[in-house]
């Protein structure tokens, strides 16, 4: 599990504009808020070589911001910050997904079902991390969960060792891919 940077409690204008500033490659610059943040790809550099691959990186490197601050998605979710950066982001998502063939409206809905989905990836990561505002221990919560599950949710019980797997870069990539290959179907598709 990824170790948050920050031990103090993340303020909200702050981390909105740090974790604004996501991007999906390159050397690092200052943010305002005096972290390290993704500097977007300078003209000159290998374009990625999928829309998946575009889409993917930034949706990565959102992940990578938030997690950079303790609460970051949770202080940042909601707050609808139009900066530069924010648009950036955006445009590095719904760009390729339109090129790609997606119609705007996929492009804009699909880009951003990405972004809520990272949202709450990380608000349920963060939640479970040490250095949490008030760290939920799963391992003590496995138990009851089980006991419910065998009385009645017998596919619930069936999957309690992949709800409780603790690795979250394999469970955010499993994510990020239903999504991606999601909007690759729609698009070849023609819907949307």
């Amino acid at each position: 599990m990824p170790r948050h940077r920050h031990a103090a409690r993340a303020n909200p204008a702050t981390c909105a504009r740090s974790c604004a500033h996501a991007s999906p490659s390159g050397a690092p610059e200052s943010s305002a808020a005096g972290y390290r943040i993704p500097k977007p790809a300078s003209l000159g550099e290998a374009a990625p070589a999928s829309w998946r691959d575009a889409v993917g990186a930034t949706a990565r490197a959102v992940r990578a911001a938030l997690l950079a601050r303790r609460d970051g998605a949770r202080v940042f979710a909601g707050t609808y910050v139009v900066t530069d950066n924010v648009l950036r982001v955006a445009e590095s998502m719904i760009g390729p997904l339109r090129t790609a063939g997606a119609s705007t409206r996929m492009a804009g809905w699909g880009a951003f079902s990405i972004l809520y989905y990272v949202l709450g990836f990380v608000m349920e990561e963060q939640a479970l991390a040490p250095a949490a505002a008030a760290p939920i221990d799963a391992a003590s919560r496995r138990g009851p969960f089980e006991e419910l599950a065998a009385q009645r949710y017998p596919h619930v019980l069936a999957a309690m060792d992949d709800l409780f797997d603790m690795d979250f870069e394999a469970r955010f990539e499993a994510g990020l891919d239903l999504i991606l290959t999601g909007l690759d179907v729609k698009m070849k598709a023609g819907a949307g």
